[in-house]
């Protein structure tokens, strides 16, 4: 299949899109960049409206997306919304990958963000957004993108799934340690995304894998040796 549009993107990394593109996207470098893209500013998005102490957050100025546009080879010709940009010419993928990296978190907050992601010139933002791949082990197929925010002892750890291997029971989210084979559960990874709270004082330097597991309902708290994907903490 060809490449899905931004839009289409878009609601991947809202839980939400078939699975030809879910497969697509797992062997496009180009998509999956993308993806990662967009998930990144969602989540950065989500942990900045979500903290109280952040205020609220001022309208940024036009200069925001002149600096976009300005990155990504773009003539100087501001798109308020993607239906405004759409009456002039049509703009590259990838500036359409941060309108909709905006549209994800939210407008105003996301041309702020992205525009931070885009210059690359704002170490302690890029740090509230590291992100790394989730990859299958053995003959699974479970896959997804992860996203670390914040810092320490106030860090968020996210998983979005791009496939996920049937079965019974539930998938559960763990920290490991791959040398000592020490595990922290994290917690329930219900549906395609889930956002955890990373316990305060943990050595991420240590438990810098993320562990995706298949648990049955047996009441065991205990890993069940069924791990399904594994990924550097980012």
């Amino acid at each position: 299949m060809s490449h899905p549009e931004p839009e289409v993107l878009l609601r991947t990394a809202a839980g939400s899109s078939d699975e030809d593109t879910r497969r697509h996207v797992a062997t496009c470098a180009r998509c999956h960049g993308d993806l990662a893209t967009i998930a990144r500013v969602r989540i950065a998005g989500e942990q900045l409206t979500a903290d109280p102490a952040l205020g609220t957050l001022a309208r940024p100025p036009r200069g925001v997306w002149e600096n976009i546009q300005r990155e990504v080879g773009e003539s100087v010709a501001v798109p308020v919304a993607p239906v405004a940009a759409s009456r002039a010419r049509r703009p590259s993928r990838r500036s359409w990958v941060l309108v909709a990296a905006s549209v994800a978190a939210g407008v105003v907050l996301g041309a702020s963000v992205a525009a931070v992601i885009a210059r690359g010139d704002d170490s302690t933002a890029a740090q509230s957004a590291r992100t790394s791949s989730l990859d299958p082990l053995g003959d699974h197929v479970t896959s997804g993108t992860l996203a670390l925010t914040g810092t320490s002892p106030r860090e968020s750890l996210s998983v979005d799934l791009h496939d996920s291997d049937p079965g019974d029971g539930f998938l559960e989210v763990w920290l490991l340690d791959a040398k000592t084979g020490g595990m922290v559960a994290l917690g329930v990874l219900d549906g395609d995304h889930g956002s955890y709270a990373v316990p305060a004082g943990l050595d991420l330097a240590a438990y810098d894998q993320v562990d995706v597991s298949r648990e049955p309902f047996d009441g065991d708290p205990a890993h069940s040796k069924t791990s399904l994907a594994r990924g550097q903490v980012p």
